[in-house]
């Protein structure tokens, strides 16, 4: 402005009419861009995120019951639908996934967990039996405060629960925004739900899969209950392993299901989320980027979403604005501060970027919150292993055994350690008890290593054909490695040739 008024003062640069006409222009400008600078910021700023735990039974002794999870799960879905985006309720098993389970019964722990993830707001219920009543207390928590901001108690009918959760959501709502809001009636679901969903929180998934494929195959329409078996079903570790193909006839009809079901209704971000993860198992990357990215249209803090966006090929994301893997997990977390998946997965990111400093210090921050979660445990082993941190590995490793005693993933780390170090028979015992506690299959690569570096040749060649055989699927690189391997070890004893003609009469009759 200065510099105009010198040009036209001074100068005689510019006549009045012509000043003036600058000086609007510029003014208009400047307000254009100070509005759009606002609104953007407004649009970025960071919803608040809102946990609503079960509620805990505190008669006649401290459990999680399923009528309290009856209570969290409708009264989330209803204050979901009275909130504004500037709010996020967080799913159920959201807060339980960095939950230490011996303690979750205890309002205190939840408090300390709530303020070290984060949680904007965050509500702990309790219920008291008394006859045929049930007393329900209920406070509201804001980070940064030890006390609640609101606190209220109702009475509830025995077998009425599900009127509570109405209760609960117009409290909550009014707490939290001091608007008046009449909730729509509940309809509860069959009782097995809320006994499969308490399960599924526990981390019992076994028995969690049994409650609900009746449920499933009963009510195949049903939304509630096709979500949950579907967060079940692919939480199902036994898919690492699995080969294409049998995943294919295991996933393909629940998969399918969850398709139809998002393509009636395209802003259900669970149903689309879980339908992409489905495809995904499947190697369907076309019908899983297509489910992703509608469930990312509506959810752009959804970790869960974030997560299985970074599984897509670059040119999927990098239009959305993420440059890379890095960027989608460090949103994730931004999003849920609590999502041990990203949190590994950043990790294992940074691990082969060989920034294990800045694994390392992301995952000791985490340990921090739960010093006693065993992926967390299991992935700060690994990182130790790799940089040669004696005393961290066995500090982490008698941690880990103490609590997971039959871990085959310590036994075999600790093997790596020892076989690097150059102690071959303590590692062997490592690897060994890998395999016997859980059939390990990279164990057999380190066993072959070890028995060839001595001499044992044939016995090297048997470990390399079982971890062939082990084979997870067309991207296993270590089987890759096996067999590769196999085939020096095969040529340099003379029982093939260089093109992989079979010399030695004992190799081709074992082949037939």
């Amino acid at each position: 402005m200065l510099v105009l008024w010198n040009l036209h003062r001074y100068a005689g640069f510019l006549k009045r009419r012509n000043y003036l006409l600058t000086l609007l222009t510029l003014t208009l400008f400047t307000v254009a861009g100070i509005g759009y600078i606002a609104k953007t910021n407004h649009l970025s700023r960071q919803a608040r995120l809102v946990a609503i735990l079960p509620f805990i039974s505190v008669s006649p002794e401290r459990t999680l019951p399923p009528d309290g999870v009856l209570l969290a799960y409708h009264a989330s879905r209803l204050a979901a639908l009275a909130l504004d985006s500037a709010f996020v309720i967080a799913p159920l098993e959201w807060p339980f996934e960095p939950a230490n389970l011996d303690s979750v019964v205890y309002p205190e722990y939840w408090q300390r967990l709530a303020r070290a993830i984060r949680y904007d707001y965050y509500s702990i219920g309790e219920l008291s039996r008394r006859g045929d009543a049930i007393d329900v207390r209920l406070r509201l928590f804001e980070r940064g405060r030890n006390k609640p901001v609101a606190e209220t108690a109702f009475t509830l009918e025995r077998d009425r629960s599900a009127g509570g959760a109405g209760q609960a959501a117009q409290w909550l709502v009014r707490a939290m925004t001091g608007r008046e809001w009449q909730p729509p009636p509940v309809r509860p679901l069959p009782p097995e739900f809320y006994d499969a969903y308490l399960r599924f929180l526990l981390r019992d998934r076994a028995e969690a899969a049994r409650l609900l494929k009746p449920l499933f195959q009963k009510y195949p329409d049903n939304r509630d209950i096709v979500t949950l078996f579907a967060k079940v079903e692919l939480a199902d570790t036994a898919l690492v392993p699995m080969e294409v193909r049998k995943r294919e006839v295991r996933l393909q009809d629940l998969s399918e299901t969850l398709a139809d079901l998002s393509d009636r209704d395209t802003t259900d971000v669970e149903l689309a989320r879980l339908a992409g993860e489905g495809f995904l198992w499947r190697e369907k990357f076309n019908e899983a980027a297509m489910y992703i990215l509608r469930a990312y249209r509506h959810a752009h803090c959804h970790s869960k979403v974030l997560n299985q966006l970074a599984r897509l090929h670059f040119t999927r994301y990098r239009p959305l604005g993420f440059f890379n893997e890095v960027d989608i997990y460090r949103k994730s977390l931004q999003c849920n501060p609590g999502d041990v998946q990203a949190l590994l997965e950043l990790a294992a990111v940074y691990m082969q970027l060989y920034r294990t400093v800045d694994a390392q210090k992301l995952l000791e921050s985490a340990l921090s919150i739960n010093p006693n979660h065993p992926d967390i445990l299991n992935a700060l082993g690994q990182i130790y292993v790799s940089r040669g941190l004696t005393q961290k590995i066995f500090t982490i490793y008698q941690k880990i055994l103490e609590l997971q005693p039959r871990n085959p993933v310590a036994f075999y780390n600790l093997g790596i350690y020892y076989y690097h170090s150059g102690d071959d028979s303590t590692a062997r015992r490592f690897f060994e008890r890998a395999i016997q506690l859980g059939n390990h299959r990279d164990s057999r690569l380190y066993l072959a290593k070890i028995a060839e570096k001595h001499g044992r040749l044939e016995e090297a060649i048997e470990y390399l054909r079982q971890r062939i055989r082990l084979k997870t699927g067309e991207n296993d690189v270590y089987a890759e490695e096996a067999r590769r391997h196999l085939f020096e070890l095969m040529v340099a004893l003379g029982k093939v040739d260089s093109t992989g003609r079979v010399l030695d009469p004992a190799v081709r009759s074992k082949s037939q």
